[in-house]
């Protein structure tokens, strides 16, 4: 990552329930509270991240500007933006396929802009990889970021991704694994560790996160209030485990 350019990392995971919005909108705020400027970017038509961020309606979103309009880009506070979505990202998901190798790359152009406006782009996915909208995340970032829950199905869940990430980079070709990171775990060490085994000796190199994200009922609460655990809760588990997760990605970033 150079001083002008964002690093756009993908949040996604084939498996729903493993709080992909939860770690966006968390990892967002931590990297903004350590002076880096973050854009976030709500992927999904539910559009949980942008009414956990205060947005429950609008009239600008990202299916503005993936059928043409200018990107929509709002303020949350000091260091972080959000691009809010809502229930027209399914129209434009059909837009998109309508257009054919382009429609594939449409996300990475309409963000193309904002980029040097930015130290980090996250792109908030939605927990399906048959639409075109996880296609185009993948197309337009540098990294994905998976989160996975340890526990039984977390290596079916991680199957799907990691197969649109090889049909992704034949357009292109700087994709890489930022990592998994474990979340929602829970106190049994056990158990997270024959996961966590379970995953190496299925993926072999794939990067896993020292951090891991507790379960916490302070997350959960933050969301609902439209904040972010620092807001909310800045002394708990959570924000303690979101604040090493972003150290741990600068610490990445700048070592490649």
């Amino acid at each position: 990552m150079t001083d002008s350019m964002a690093k756009v990392i993908a949040i996604a995971n084939h498996k729903g329930g493993v709080a992909k919005t939860a770690t966006t909108h968390n990892l967002g705020a931590a990297l903004a509270s350590l002076g880096k400027r973050v854009l976030m970017v709500d992927l999904d038509a539910q559009g949980n991240l942008s009414q956990n961020t205060g947005f429950e309606e609008t009239d600008q979103s990202l299916a503005t500007a993936l059928e043409g309009g200018e990107l929509p880009v709002f303020n949350i506070r000091e260091n972080l933006d959000i691009v809010p979505s809502d229930l027209e990202l399914d129209y434009a998901d059909e837009h998109l396929r309508n257009a054919g190798v382009t429609g594939y790359r449409k996300l990475g152009q309409v963000l193309e802009s904002q980029k040097d406006n930015y130290d980090f782009v996250l792109l908030d996915c939605p927990p399906s990889v048959k639409g075109m909208i996880v296609s185009n995340a993948l197309i337009a970032s540098d990294s994905v970021l998976v989160p996975v829950v340890p526990e039984k199905g977390a290596i079916k869940g991680l199957a799907g991704i990691f197969r649109l990430m090889e049909d992704c980079v034949q357009l292109n070709d700087k994709l890489t694994i930022e990592g998994i990171v474990f979340t929602r775990v829970k106190g049994n060490t056990a158990l997270h560790n024959f996961y966590t085994e379970q995953i190496k000796e299925e993926y072999g190199e794939v990067k896993i996160f020292n951090t891991s994200i507790r379960e916490s009922i302070s997350v959960s609460e933050a969301g609902t209030m439209d904040m972010d655990i620092f807001q909310h809760s800045p002394k708990s588990n959570g924000a303690e485990d979101h604040l090493a997760l972003a150290k741990e990605i600068l610490k990445n970033t700048s070592d490649n």
